[in-house]
């Protein structure tokens, strides 16, 4: 089982370094910046949803202290 740095290497030794010509530190950088800019802004995304979803648990959270508070346990279960 070869890894893709293995093919990677074997396919530059059979074809010379005519795989290597258009490519340069600028590229690299270029396509390293581009991924860095995707992944901020899917966790930017993460980090909005996870804010909304502790913002609804808390609210739910405070409603049912509410509940709980105008409604002493003994009340709510004295049916049971």
């Amino acid at each position: 089982m070869h890894s893709n740095s293995a093919y990677f290497l074997l396919a530059v030794t059979q074809s010379g370094n005519s795989m290597l010509e258009d490519f340069n530190v600028r590229v690299l950088y270029d396509k390293l910046e581009d991924q860095n800019l995707h992944l901020a802004a899917q966790m930017a995304k993460h980090e909005e949803d996870m804010r909304g979803f502790y913002e609804r648990m808390c609210k739910q959270n405070d409603d049912l202290k509410k509940v709980i508070h105008v409604n002493p346990l003994n009340v709510l279960f004295k049916y049971y």
